[in-house]
């Protein structure tokens, strides 16, 4: 336990290094959805405002919150403004609870805008010219897996060699990895990574991460790499090494495991890459007033005590 503790401190020490990097901009909007999401609109509007100024670019979602709480203090203007730059037609055409007072001629016009800027997103997606890559690494991914799944768990022989091509393989695909990052940066970028890179993330190894802490820790900070796929690979590979009942980011936790983790420990560890301490995959849906992405398991306790804890506090 104390290698462990040590391993968190000596880690997450790197991050203060290049302060103005891609992890305090994270941290920015992850305090401002949650002011969003209790409905502390000039809270959020605050938040919103200080993470533009690090000149990156707001998630789909992000851009929505924006705008919205800009509607719901009274600066329809900017509000529109954000939303043509940045909004989705799909979440703003089934958006019924915010927008009130827009009219139909005013709200086609805005339609249309965010229709045009989709289209130009839509031809810098870096996805399209690295498929190849990302096809490659989860079919040698899963091709013996799923060979090795159809047999029922004993000590056969075939069962035993399928094994030792799992690991053999995913030694070459870690491999290949960091190389193609070397080369390319993190596949697919903080916008458009793939649901494949984390699955492959997923069966890396204690050593694998720890030495390409560095590598990866670098990709987050230059907005390459989303930091929930590192984080649940963390968790999966050091939250259950020496107890079930100790976590790192609290991402990759067993229904029904008591954490016993110190909450503010979980707390830094997140923010120190960005991560949001608050809500599970929070872009993933936009909904409706009132409502909010599902809860992080320490939500709760991070909101009863909300003056000790601000996700803006680490740079």
């Amino acid at each position: 336990m104390i290698f462990r503790y040590i391993l968190i401190v000596l880690l997450h020490s790197l991050s203060y290094v290049n302060a103005q990097n891609y992890i305090p901009f994270r941290n920015c909007l992850n305090e401002a959805g949650y002011h969003f999401y209790n409905q502390n609109y000039d809270s959020a509007v605050v938040y919103y405002e200080k993470a533009e100024n690090y000149g990156y670019r707001l998630f789909t979602m992000e851009s929505h919150l924006y705008s919205r709480s800009l509607w719901e203090i009274g600066d329809k203007k900017k509000s529109l403004k954000v939303l043509r730059r940045g909004g989705a037609s799909y979440f703003f055409q089934n958006d019924t609870t915010f927008y009130r007072g827009l009219n139909i001629k005013e709200r086609k016009r805005v339609l249309k805008k965010i229709l045009a800027h989709e289209k130009i997103l839509a031809h810098e997606n870096p996805h399209e010219n690295k498929k190849y890559f990302f096809d490659t690494l989860i079919y040698y991914d899963q091709i013996y897996r799923r060979q090795r799944k159809n047999l029922e768990k004993d000590m056969s022989i075939k069962y035993e060699d399928l094994t030792r091509k799992i690991i053999l393989q995913d030694s070459i695909n870690r491999k290949l990895f960091v190389d193609y990052i070397n080369k390319n940066g993190f596949p697919g970028g903080y916008f458009h990574t793939p649901p494949v890179v984390s699955v492959f993330l997923l069966h890396t190894t204690k050593e694998w991460l720890f030495n390409n802490y560095n590598l990866l820790l670098n990709e987050i900070k230059n907005g390459r790499m989303n930091p929930r796929d590192f984080a649940k690979a963390f968790d999966r590979n050091y939250s259950y090494s020496v107890s079930k009942n100790q976590t790192t980011y609290n991402l990759y936790v067993k229904k029904g495991v008591k954490i016993m983790t110190d909450p503010s420990l979980i707390f830094i560890n997140s923010c120190l890459i960005g991560l949001d301490p608050y809500f599970n995959n929070p872009n993933k849906l936009i909904y409706q007033r009132g409502k909010s992405p599902k809860k992080s398991m320490l939500y709760y306790y991070y909101n009863e005590k909300k003056k000790n804890f601000n996700c803006s506090r680490f740079r």
